[in-house]
């Protein structure tokens, strides 16, 4: 092997590797790395021993970080290996500084930890763990909760007390942490923890304090002796020293204290200083709101995050920032709250009497003997009590501190004197110089209790407070010194001044806390502060006047407490002052006795006339009885002292009394309420020897008093009657003391009583009266007297004004007179007279009244001739509900109702009497006229009435209800009685059948009279079996109100009955052929209204109508819903017809077979209809078997009972059976009829016919009626009949019509003259009938019908159409001549309006030559008829009119240019659309007027033909119409408001209507309902803007009203213009449209079509020059005009220019033109223009290139024309005016 070479690196990159390769191993060492040079301890690569080796690059050292001053206790107590993470997290987040991270610590352990523990039916595993770790972690607990106990924070402090609780109810942790506590922790660290527990418990936040209440009373059970004298455990005794020295030291030191949890330079924040600044970057909490703060925090946080989280903490209230103020006074405050607590507990050294604890109990004494401890309850900077000067008091600024000390005062005076008497004076200082400079409203109704307490527990306290402070508590009170205490100007004088200040400003408005108070406080002053000098007596009662005569009584208070404080502590301070002066009089040498005596006069007499006169001008506020309360028990203490000093204060009063009522300008007795402060007085005076002066000072107010009242104009007179009252009421006291005075006093009541019952209002003078009476309570005789000469003056009712007043007289004194002692009066009919002046008045509150209390004013025939009147008033109002329609009873009927059910109440034996008479109307207005009103909730039918008078009640109301129901004269309808009739029988609808119907036999005999009746002729177009001959003479009726005869009430009684309970209908079915004639007779009335011979009247309501016929219908279906053809015994059914007997299986079935037999006894038209309706039912699904036995049944009747026959007959057709009988019967009747002879044409060739048409089966049906010989050979017989010379009657034409309808089928295709035949009876019968002849309209009904089947069938059959053919036009046109006559709108009777409608359906499709132009005017009423059917088939037929009006007139005036020609629009049609009003806005139901909604859809239409008009039209004949709409201003008056209607615009509240959904340019009149008439309305306006545009926009032009305009054109440019906009520019798109661009355009004109911006260009092409102009459609078209765009004009003027610009605009605009009409024109005119035109000799051009002239310029000689420019130019280049061609000059 060869020597190794070295690398062939360079030495530079081996150092650079070597470099690297150092590094590497230096960060991976943890060593500094080296520098550039090699690495320490390296081999280099060459220079191994190099000597010049690069220095060692220094290496930055960090300094070691300080140690934290609280150390973390997991740290500490090494429990973070200990501890789950989250825990762990948790507890180094207790260590931050920031308030927020402490508190979502603190919510992560409840919410994450302890919550977990406590819950119930949690996890067990997971509880246990978390219960493991939270022990673990209690000892961490126990060095955070002092510090978070304290925390500014209130979620902070709330959250720990909260965790702090919880770790408390677990037994395990709660264990752990007591162990921990005494056996763990230092002493030190366990003072801090109780100490801030304890406070804890006392915070000011309720929040934490309760939650901590909690948990330190558990910790207390630790502690001993408690307050049951039990020993606690040793151990917690032994630290009560240390959790005093807490206390004190929280006390006297709360920063200290606070700096020990919080270090400086660990809290991170500092506190506010004292001036209260803040920091400048957070906001105060009253300028963070709801909306911005997070764009606040964030805002801040960009900022600093310090100022971001100051934000956040503000937001939600929990703000660390604390000034050091407020946290200092927080501590203190709880700190006194838990020493007190403490204190009183028994717990603390303080009240412990064991020699060991002196030195303990010592320190809380030297805590109570410091100025300093009790400047908490000085409200100043520097109490006076305390030497040092630079001091500042705890309770400055800081009412809770101070209300917190005077609690420790009270504490301290009530059970711990004993233990302070060496500190009284400082204590006694400290609350009298603190308690009357107390600015805190609040701090002072603490301090009260505490100050009362301690002036009666240390009675010395003033002369302790006036000592001088320097003073040593162990001296004595020297003599000097006190006499230095009396001097008033003495600074140990200072706190009775303080006290005299504090009066002066009325208690610093407390006056209702602290006045109770001043007595006291005046009790306990000393002789050597207040020796009852007249000065010092004075002085003080000034200090008291000073408060009102400065109004500080009411600073903070309002009301009359303050007043009342103000004076009960005057009062009883002037009687505290009294007695001490008379005490000391009474002690004094007699050489003194004068002067004491007249001092204590001189007090009693100006204090009590200060009060008096301060009271009376209103100067002091308050109510009379309390004021008087406290003046009597004044005077009576007064009194007690001493009787003279009572005479002196009475003498004041009473003077001052009498000045105010013999002042005649004196309002004292107006503004003051005498009468019960005298009351006042005298009840609390009566019982002393001195109420004689107040009765005599009574006596005499009241004769003032009554002659104040006598005066007249006197203000205030109800004062003065309190005074009478009063005295009055005392009157039975006076006699006692003075018989003579109270004689005199009744003696003028009684003669003055009519002038007082004019001179006062009737409660006073009620009062005066009751007052009386009172008086006369012993003299029995008297009293009435008295009563009945009242009575006798209110009874009287001459004059007006007595019937005004009295009458509230009399209520006053029913009012007054309602107690038991006046039990006695009785009236004696002096009221009689009044009683219908009360009636008269409705006074029925006070005719109740005077019944309730009868007995003192009406006597026995006042109470009957009240009842009379009451009744008679009920019987005539309930006359008029059952005989007036539409009655509106007067409010007075209920009060009379009212009023008589109190009668019944007090005079039961009166209403007794009337009980037959007054069943009837009380049940008329209690129970039915509600019902009239729609209300149900009425009472109980017979609740009016006792038990003993309901049964003839009820008796006497049935017969009264049986003839109610059955007489037509009462407007009550029989609906509305069979309701009451329910309520009266409890809803049992069996009673009401029995009890007030008539009798079964009863409406039998009813029914058979009715259905003898004849029947309605015209009905047997529609039934057969209606008689189409002639009747007797019809029956008359007498109608209700609902237009129903006698028997129609019964029916429909009895039909809204057994509709109402259904039960009773199926057990009684003989009921209900009643209903079904009544039905019968409905349907009649609703085909044929017009006839009189019917039981309902012709004004009967069609809604009515058609109400009975569906009630009945629905009953039908319900009884026969279980009856069907295969369970129905037929068989037994049948025997039992033929025979006439009854055998009843059910219900059902004897029902069909007695209307059977009635039948056939009867054989009435009417009651077979019944038999056919019924069997109709029952022979639902009938086999051919079961048909043919009741066919044989039927064909056996046709001889004894025809009508029941054709009846069953009909029956079984209708079912659609085909049985072979049948089949036979309709054979054989047929050639019956074909041998029947002319002769017997009227008797048995009519029957015949009429057996034959019930025979066949229905149109519709594909069975062959006979065979096609037999119907020739029945036809040809027939119209041998007609042609015979015999007397045919009408009926025998019509029933041939009808036959022939049912044979056309068979004959279409058989060749004969039977269709000739069939048409002349065809135009016969439309020669001679009318719709107003009720005696053709059958026959006009039957052959309208067979001209629609020759129509049906000619359509698909060759040969009748050929016949047809022939004949149409003469029949059609008299179907059209049938409804073109001038007729009525309203056609009686469906079948009248059935035949128009056919009639005009006919006609839908004619010939021409069918509808012509006269037409018009005879057929525009058909869209006016109220019919939805006719006035749709209407419209094509008017509308083809219109068409072939316009198309005459249109041909008039091309025949006559020039002439005078009438082209307007036909008078009727003018007249159908003049209606203004097409929409009530009252009426939100489009189908609630019926009649309405048919007028405004006729209305509708009529404007549709009027647009018709307009189409296919002459200019000149367009603008007639024009003029002629212009001219009748219909378009404003009628169109415009309808449309407006319609559509919702411009009515207030209401918005317009949307037509989004529809297509307002396109509406199929066939498919119309009344739901969608706005729709028709926005298809006519569209119709109307695009005919006659000009006319809507004048008026949308002069419209005034804005709100109008605005919603006309906002709905105009939203759904109408863009329609209007499309139709045009797409009609002149269209190249074969009418007025499509290919009739317009050619080699010289174009047209643009731009649909975008909705214009239309034209250019024009002359010469190979453009010109141009434009039309532009406006987004409002056609509300604003179109605009006409000058693009570039081409040879010619501007003015022609602008004159066919303005004929293109004119067109559109006012001549409704389109746009394609305009654009003609203008091409008419610009082609005439330019016709013949030549082109310039010149230029050889017609439009000059220069100036786009014509040649205008002409030679005279060659007369050739040149552009003016073009001669400029020759002239110019030629220098000659010659002609260019023939060389002429030219000018």
């Amino acid at each position: 092997m060869g020597k190794q070479k070295g690398s062939s690196a360079t030495s530079g990159t081996r150092k650079k590797h070597a470099r690297k390769a150092a590094g590497e191993d230096a960060s991976t060492s943890g060593q500094p790395q080296a520098g550039r040079g090699k690495a320490v301890g390296g081999k280099g690569v060459k220079g191994k021993g190099k000597k010049n080796a690069e220095p060692r690059v220094k290496a930055y050292i960090p300094p070691v970080k300080p140690q934290a001053l609280q150390q973390d206790p997991v740290d500490v107590l090494r429990l973070a290996t200990s501890l789950p993470p989250d825990l762990l997290v948790i507890f180094r987040k207790l260590t931050k500084k920031d308030a927020i991270t402490r508190r979502r610590a603190l919510e992560e352990l409840i919410t994450g930890w302890v919550e977990k523990v406590t819950a119930v039916g949690g996890d067990e595993d997971e509880q246990e763990a978390a219960l493991a770790s939270l022990e673990i972690a209690l000892p961490a607990w126990c060095y955070h909760f002092p510090a978070l106990i304290l925390h500014p924070s209130r979620r902070v402090r709330f959250l720990a007390a909260t965790i702090q609780a919880s770790f408390l109810e677990v037994p395990i942790l709660r264990d752990s942490l007591w162990a921990f506590m005494k056996n763990s922790m230092v002493i030190t660290r366990l003072e801090g923890y109780y100490g801030a527990w304890m406070i804890s418990a006392h915070d000011i936040d309720r929040q934490v304090s309760q939650v901590a209440q909690t948990t330190w009373n558990l910790a207390l059970q630790s502690f001993g002796p408690t307050r049951d004298g039990s020993d606690g455990s040793d151990t917690d005794r032994e630290f009560i020293p240390q959790l005093e020295s807490f206390l004190l030291h929280a006390i006297m030191h709360p920063q200290s204290l606070y700096t020990g949890f919080y270090p400086a330079s660990a809290t991170g924040h500092q506190a506010h200083p004292a001036s209260g600044s803040q920091s400048p970057n957070i906001p105060d909490d009253a300028s963070i709101t709801d909306r911005g703060d997070a764009t606040r925090i964030k805002q801040a946080k960009a900022q600093g995050s310090a100022a971001g989280d100051a934000l956040e903490r503000v937001r939600i209230g929990e703000s660390e920032e604390e000034r050091a103020t407020d946290r200092d006074a927080r501590i203190r405050i709880a700190a006194l709250a838990a020493l007190k607590s403490h204190i009183d507990s028994g717990l603390s050294s303080f009240t412990s009497t064991k020699s060991a604890e002196e030195e303990e109990e010592q320190r809380i004494k030297d805590l109570f003997r410091n100025p300093e401890f009790w400047s908490i309850l000085y409200p100043g900077k520097i109490p006076p009590y305390v030497d040092e000067q630079s001091f500042e008091g705890f309770g400055m600024d800081q009412p809770g501190i101070r209300r917190s000390g005077w609690t420790l005062v009270h504490l301290l005076a009530s059970n711990h004197l004993d233990r302070i008497q060496d500190m009284l004076q400082i204590i006694s200082s400290a609350v009298l110089r603190s308690i009357w400079i107390e600015p805190d409203a609040g701090v002072r109704a603490w301090s009260r209790d505490g100050l009362l307490t301690w002036l009666s527990k240390v009675p010395e306290a003033w002369n302790l407070a006036c000592l001088p402070k320097h003073r040593d508590d162990d001296a004595e009170t020297s003599d000097e010194e006190e006499d230095a205490a009396k001097e008033t100007n003495s600074p140990e004088n200072v706190p009775y001044q303080e006290f005299l200040q504090f009066l002066r400003l009325g208690c610093g408005g407390s006056a209702t806390s602290f006045y109770p108070a001043i007595v006291v406080v005046v009790s306990k002053l000393p002789e050597s502060l207040f020796p009852l000098d007249r000065s010092d007596i004075f002085n003080l009662f000034d200090a008291l006047w000073a408060a009102v005569d400065g109004h500080t009584l009411h600073v903070l208070e309002r009301g009359s407490a303050p007043v009342m404080a103000f004076t009960n502590a005057h009062l009883e301070t002037l009687v505290l002052i009294t007695g001490r002066l008379h005490q000391r009089h009474t002690q004094a040498p007699p050489s003194e006795g004068t002067s004491g005596s007249q001092l204590k006069e001189d007090v009693v007499r100006t204090q009590a006339g200060l009060i008096w006169k301060y009271f009376v001008s209103r100067k002091l506020v308050a109510r009379s009885d309390e004021f008087g309360m406290a003046i009597g028990k004044a005077l009576l203490r007064i009194l007690n002292i001493e009787p003279r000093l009572f005479d002196c204060a009475w003498e004041v009063i009473a003077s001052s009394v009498d000045s105010i009522y013999d002042d005649p300008t004196s309002q004292g007795p107006v503004n003051i309420d005498f009468g019960t402060l005298f009351k006042s007085i005298f009840t609390t005076i009566s019982p002393t020897s001195r109420r004689h002066d107040v009765v005599t000072l009574f006596a005499r107010l009241t004769a003032k008093s009554l002659r104040a009242i006598l005066k007249p104009g006197i203000s205030g007179s109800h004062l003065y009657v309190d005074h009478l009252e009063l005295m009055m009421q005392n009157l039975p006291d006076v006699i006692q003391d003075d018989p003579s005075l109270a004689n005199g006093l009744q003696d003028m009541l009684s003669q003055q009583i009519s002038l007082l019952s004019t001179c006062l209002s009737p409660h006073d003078f009620s009062r005066i009266v009751v007052a009386y009476l009172v008086t006369l309570q012993g003299n029995s005789e008297r009293r009435l007297e008295h009563w009945h000469s009242v009575l006798s003056l209110v009874g009287n009712t001459e004059t007006p004004e007595a019937r005004k007043i009295h009458p509230k007289i009399v209520h006053e004194l029913l009012v007054a007179t309602t107690t038991e002692q006046f039990r006695d009066l009785r009236g004696s009919g002096e009221l009689n007279g009044l009683l219908p002046v009360l009636l008269e008045q409705n006074s029925k509150d006070l005719i109740a009244e005077i019944i309730r209390g009868h007995g003192r004013l009406l006597s026995e025939e006042g109470l009957e001739l009240c009842t009379t009147i009451l009744s008679s008033q009920v019987e005539e109002a309930s006359s008029h509900v059952l005989r007036q329609a539409d009655y509106q009873m007067a409010d007075f009927v209920d009060d009379a109702i009212e009023v008589l059910s109190i009668m019944r109440d007090v005079a039961p034996n009166i209403i007794h009497r009337l009980r037959s008479t007054l069943s009837g109307p009380l049940f008329v207005l209690q129970c039915i006229y509600p019902l009239l009103d729609g209300d149900t909730d009425t009472p109980t039918a017979l609740s009016f009435w006792n038990a003993n008078d309901r049964d003839v009640a009820l008796n006497s109301l049935v017969q009264e209800m049986r003839s109610w129901m059955v007489d037509p004269e009462v407007c009550v309808s029989s609906e509305i009685l069979t309701r009451a009739a329910m309520m009266l029988g409890d809803n049992d609808a069996s009673w009401v059948l029995a009890s007030i119907f008539p009798s079964r036999e009863t409406l039998e005999q009813l029914f058979e009279e009715e259905s003898a009746t004849a029947s309605i002729q015209i009905l047997a177009g529609n039934d057969l079996l209606v008689p189409e001959e002639d009747s007797d003479d019809p029956r008359s009726y007498i109608f209700d109100s609902q237009q129903l005869s006698s028997y129609a009430r019964l029916a429909w009684a009895m039909t809204c009955l057994i509709a109402t309970d259904r039960q009773v209908a199926k057990s009684n079915m003989w009921m209900l052929k009643h209903s079904l004639l009544l039905q019968q007779m409905a349907d009649d009335r609703l085909r044929a209204s017009n006839v009189d011979a019917s039981p309902l009247g012709p004004a009967i309501a069609p809604g009515f109508l058609t109400r009975i016929v569906e009630t009945v219908q629905v009953l039908n279906v319900y009884l026969f819903s279980d009856l069907s053809s295969s369970e129905l015994p037929h068989t037994p059914i049948i025997q039992a017809i033929e025979t006439t007997t009854a055998s009843v299986d059910t219900e059902a079935t004897g029902f069909i077979i007695d209307l059977c037999n009635s039948s056939v006894a009867l054989d009435y038209p009417k009651v077979a209809r019944i038999v056919r309706s019924v069997l109709s039912h029952a022979f639902r699904g009938v086999s051919n078997q079961d048909a043919d036995k009741w066919l044989s049944l039927a064909r056996k009747l046709l001889r004894k009972a025809r009508n029941t026959g054709l009846a069953i007959v009909s029956s079984i057709v209708g079912t659609g059976v085909e049985s072979p009988l049948l089949t036979r019967l309709r054979n054989e009747a047929a050639s019956d009829l074909a041998v029947i002879p002319a002769a017997k044409a009227n008797t048995e060739g009519s029957s015949q016919l009429q057996l034959l048409l019930v025979l066949a089966p229905p149109l519709d049906s594909d069975t062959t009626f006979i065979p096609a010989q037999r119907a020739v050979m029945t036809i040809q017989n027939i119209e041998k009949w007609i042609s015979s010379d015999e007397d045919i009657e009408p009926v025998i034409e019509s029933r041939t019509i009808a036959l022939l309808c049912h044979l056309a089928p068979i004959l279409q295709s058989v060749v004969g003259r039977h269709w000739d035949f069939a048409f002349d009876l065809i135009e016969n019968t439309l020669e001679n009938s009318s719709l107003e002849d009720s005696e053709s309209l059958v026959q006009l009904s039957r052959a309208l019908d067979l001209i629609s089947i020759v129509i049906q069938f000619g359509s698909t059959n060759k040969q009748l159409n050929a016949v047809w053919s022939t004949r149409r036009t003469t029949i059609l046109r008299l179907v059209r001549d049938l409804i073109s006559a001038p007729k009525e709108l309203h056609l009686s009777g469906l079948l009248r309006e059935d035949c128009r409608s056919r009639a005009i359906d006919i006609l839908q499709d004619p010939p021409e030559g069918i509808i012509e132009a006269e037409s018009l005017s005879k057929m525009v009423y058909l869209l006016q008829v109220p019919s939805l059917k006719t006035q749709k088939g209407a419209y094509p037929l008017v509308r083809s009119a219109a068409q072939k009006f316009s198309e005459k007139i249109v041909l008039e005036v091309g025949l006559n240019p020039t002439g005078e020609v009438d082209a307007r629009l036909p008078l009727e049609l003018m007249s159908l659309v003049s209606v203004a009003g097409l929409w009530d806005d009252e009426k939100e139901d489009w189908n609630e007027d019926m009649d309405q909604a048919h007028a405004r859809f006729g209305t509708l239409l009529g404007w549709m033909v009027v647009l018709d008009a307009f189409e296919n039209t002459s200019f000149r004949v367009r603008s007639s119409y024009v003029e002629q709409l212009r001219n009748s201003e219909i378009i404003q008056n009628a169109l415009i408001p309808g449309i407006c209607d319609l559509l919702q615009l411009g009515k207030p509240g209401k918005k317009p209507i949307k037509l989004d959904l529809w297509e307002v340019d396109n509406f199929i009149v066939s498919l119309y309902e009344h739901e969608s008439a706005r729709v028709l309305a926005a298809h006519v306006y569209y119709r109307a803007l695009t005919a006659i545009p000009s006319l809507i926009r004048t008026w949308w032009t002069d419209c005034k009203d804005r709100q109008l305009s605005n919603a006309f054109a906002t709905s105009t440019a939203t759904y109408f213009s863009p329609v209007l906009v499309t139709s045009e520019l797409s009609n002149l798109r269209d190249p074969s449209g009418a007025n499509g661009r290919e009739k317009l355009e050619d080699e010289s004109l174009s047209i643009k079509v731009s649909q975008a911006i909705s214009e239309v260009g034209v250019v024009y092409l002359v010469d190979e020059q453009q010109m141009e102009m434009a039309v532009k459609l406006p987004s409002e078209y056609p509300l604003k005009p179109v605009e006409v765009r000058d693009i570039r004009r081409v040879g010619v003027a501007e003015d022609k220019w602008r004159g066919w610009l303005f004929a293109v605009q004119q067109i559109v605009n006012s001549q409704n033109g389109h746009i394609a009409d305009a654009l003609a024109l203008f091409k008419k005119n610009v082609t005439l223009h330019f016709e013949g035109q030549v082109e310039c000799a010149i230029c050889y051009s017609i439009i000059s290139v220069t100036d786009l002239q014509l040649p205008t310029k002409p030679c005279k000689t060659c007369k050739n024309r040149f552009h003016a420019s073009c001669l400029y130019k020759w002239f110019k280049s030629s220098s000659s005016s010659s002609c260019p061609l023939c060389r002429s000059d030219i000018f």
